[in-house]
């Protein structure tokens, strides 16, 4: 599977690109938080990677980017990257002392943001469509929306780092060093080996781009995430169960069972 992303516009506060991915050929678009900055051509190659995902036979950006990012793209899809090159870029390895909490208004997200002490920054991602039901209550806590269609486009389904688009997008603009997630215990295999040292490190796209992964919730259940937020958002449990999942399906049904 090849991928292509060209004819990228900038018209604050949105970026425009056209995507080819195997069979998908769509015009998409993400919206940034007013008076963001263009992100530099680094950052918008590594959202680019998120879409296309690993195992790819080529990839191309009408972007240039760095040689530490170019090596962190090709090393992510397991291919070349057709891109242009530039020595003098960003060091994204610098002082960027920045947090920020990828925040869905979920139980594992509100919990998470409940173990860390006060201040991180909490991006949302509003991908329109079936998941209006999430925005509606996520922007109750006053996030950094960035919103995009490129999941309902088809975009996003080969790899889970797509969710962490905001992180790299405002990585300049909110000084990001450090980002959070709610992953929990059982939401990789590789958090049940014997080592799992590297299951707690950021991805090594995100450590190309210097972010550090701090996931309080990493080693804990969802059931864990559940009384976290009935401690700490009794008020908000209802809101979240029904923005996390549609009514009636398997995921709702057990948050239910576990509230209950």
């Amino acid at each position: 599977m090849d991928a292509r992303f060209d004819r990228i516009y900038w018209n604050a506060p949105v970026l425009r690109f056209h995507a080819v991915l195997g069979e998908l050929d769509k015009n998409l678009w993400i919206r940034l938080p007013e008076g963001v900055e263009r992100p530099d051509d680094d950052l918008i190659a590594g959202v680019f990677a998120t879409l296309a995902g690993p195992g790819l036979g080529a990839i191309s950006m009408d972007l240039d980017v760095t040689p530490s990012i170019r090596d962190a793209i090709e090393s992510f899809c397991g291919c070349s990257l057709n891109a242009g090159t530039r020595e003098a870029g960003r060091d994204w390895l610098g002082e960027f002392d920045g947090h920020a909490i990828s925040f869905s208004g979920g139980f594992d997200s509100l919990a998470a943001s409940a173990l860390l002490p006060p201040g991180p920054e909490l991006i949302s991602m509003d991908f329109g469509g079936w998941f209006q039901r999430e925005t509606d209550f996520f922007q109750e806590f006053s996030p950094h929306v960035v919103s995009s269609n490129f999941r309902m486009e088809g975009f996003g389904r080969r790899s889970w780092l797509f969710m962490l688009v905001g992180i790299l997008l405002l990585k300049e603009h909110l000084s990001l060093g450090k980002y959070t997630t709610g992953n929990i215990f059982g939401s990789s295999p590789w958090n049940f080996i014997r080592n799992i040292e590297s299951s707690f490190s950021s991805h090594p796209l995100f450590q190309a781009f210097g972010l550090d992964a701090l996931n309080p919730t990493n080693g804990v259940t969802e059931v864990v995430t559940t009384l976290l937020t009935m401690r700490h958002f009794p008020k908000r449990v209802q809101e979240s169960l029904k923005s996390l999942a549609a009514p009636g399906s398997g995921k709702s049904l057990r948050k239910q069972m576990l509230v209950a």
